[in-house]
């Protein structure tokens, strides 16, 4: 045991200076997550009928747990774990797939609300809640957290992919016929979603400042933390967004935002905001949180792309006022080829953030070009992945009976999501905000970098057990919390 200030100098000291690890093993750590929720689903659906609990144990050893175990102890064999994964998958799914000729009239099948979103956003909160405090044990790989200047960490994707799983599913596209226009009302309502943002910042920095608690202050800054950025990204976004006249010219504004982004960054700004001689005193406001403001402009970028993804993905039929139950796609076909079509972007997508990696570098502090496309390149390829889970569980539905309870509640049919992951999704923010509560009771509790791998695991499963078991209650029993 160290004294108080002794262990918060020691804890800051370790966070520092990490170089990350390598653009191939921050994608291979994250895409296990995929096929233990592919192998969690496919198991229960083998397995009907089964109870909720044991839906949610199922769940949990195969989806939670296996995560934990990914991204700490067996993070050294994540290659040939990743690998050993995917055969598994590939067979089980053949094995279901063999023998099964109702190819033609499988493609016509009308969907129903479409769940890969959910699932994907669900699997970044999952993701993130895991590492938020993982990182603070030393059986969590150092090259898989925050890196200090460029380079690639899984804890960098962190930031990038909730803006990304956010942008997403914007409420403009839900509206579109509103989308064109910006008016005073529609700036008030906007300053008022994100003030909930802006609040929980800054109880943040208050409740951090008032217990000493230990921060990493190159991360965003002195005053700014994750919630501000995400104040900030979600207000202009939205004001450039009621400013377009089309979602079309999406793709044209957020390339020229990144271009002039990048171009001020190369003309000095990533100097002034890494400060690698540390000339640059924190005296003043700019100064002490200049990773947070001056990364706004890529964050933006970020989510105006985001967007324009989520608007292709819902062309087909974007829900209007008018309108709202309506299915979003038509049928399975258009289903599969906006998964062929989203697959060729994101092997662009790959191909130019490894340009970019050469060219700029790659950098979570700075919110440069490299890490924006980084962000979609990891974004659309994982939302890939869901689209084939989705595609693959009609085709394994199909010739399942319809039931008397499927015709009294047509919009449950055919719901493939996890139950752990849909509750995720449903309390999203009261997800994110019990999981920073309860890592920051933990670091408050223990002096977590001196406990033994066991003790840090046990805390990693009785910490996401509580999380998991609390977001599913809430989503069975329908009780939606929202904090403004």
């Amino acid at each position: 045991m160290m004294d108080a200030v002794t262990y918060k100098e020691y804890h800051e000291s370790f966070m520092k200076n990490n170089n990350g690890s390598t653009i191939e093993d921050v994608f291979i750590t994250v895409i296990p997550t995929f096929f233990t929720t592919f192998l969690a689903t496919n198991i229960i659906f083998v397995a009907q009928p089964l109870g909720v609990i044991s839906t949610f144990i199922i769940e949990f050893i195969f989806i939670v747990i296996s995560t934990v175990l990914h991204v700490t102890i067996l993070n050294y064999r994540i290659w040939e774990i990743a690998l050993t994964l995917l055969c598994v998958t590939i067979t089980a799914a053949a094995k279901q797939i063999y023998g099964r000729i109702h190819i033609a009239p499988f493609v016509q099948v009308p969907c129903q609300r479409p769940e890969y979103l959910n699932t994907f956003r669900a699997v970044i909160n999952l993701t993130t809640a895991i590492c938020i405090l993982a990182v603070d044990f030393k059986c969590f790989p150092r090259k898989l957290a925050k890196t200090e200047t460029f380079g690639f960490g899984l804890m960098d994707t962190g930031v990038g992919l909730f803006v990304f799983g956010n942008g997403l599913v914007a409420p403009e596209l839900r509206k579109a016929s509103d989308s064109s226009r910006l008016t005073w009302k529609k700036v008030e309502k906007t300053i008022k979603g994100c003030l909930p943002l802006v609040i929980l910042g800054a109880v943040r920095f208050a409740a951090t400042k008032e217990i000493d608690y230990q921060q990493h202050i190159s991360e965003y800054g002195v005053h700014w933390n994750f919630f501000l950025t995400l104040a900030c990204t979600k207000f202009f976004g939205t004001i450039l967004l009621g400013i377009l006249p089309h979602f079309e010219y999406l793709k044209y504004l957020s390339i020229a935002l990144l271009f002039l982004h990048e171009l001020c960054l190369q003309l000095g700004v990533a100097d002034y905001i890494i400060d690698s001689n540390n000339q640059i005193k924190r005296d003043n406001f700019q100064n002490a949180n200049r990773e947070g403001i001056f990364s706004i402009l890529g964050y933006v970028s970020l989510y105006l792309a985001s967007v324009y993804v989520g608007y292709r993905l819902r062309k087909v039929d974007i829900i209007s006022e008018n309108n709202r139950n309506a299915p979003v796609f038509t049928n399975v076909r258009q289903l599969f080829w906006k998964t062929v079509r989203l697959l060729i972007v994101a092997a662009i997508l790959w191909k130019v953030t490894y340009i970019l990696k050469n060219m700029f570098g790659v950098s979570r502090r700075i919110a440069n070009m490299g890490y924006v496309f980084w962000i979609l390149s990891i974004g659309t390829t994982i939302i890939v992945c869901f689209m084939l889970l989705e595609i693959f569980y009609y085709f394994r539905a199909f010739d399942r009976p319809i039931t008397d309870e499927d015709d009294e509640n047509p919009t449950e049919k055919r719901n493939y999501a996890p139950i752990i992951l849909s509750g995720i999704v449903y309390n999203g923010l009261v997800f994110f905000l019990l999981a920073n509560l309860m890592t920051g009771i933990v670091n408050l509790s223990f002096q977590t970098l001196l406990l033994s791998t066991s003790q840090a695991l046990t805390i990693l499963f009785i910490y996401m057990f509580a999380l998991c078991t609390i977001t599913t209650f809430l989503y069975l029993k329908k009780i939606k919390l929202k904090v403004w």
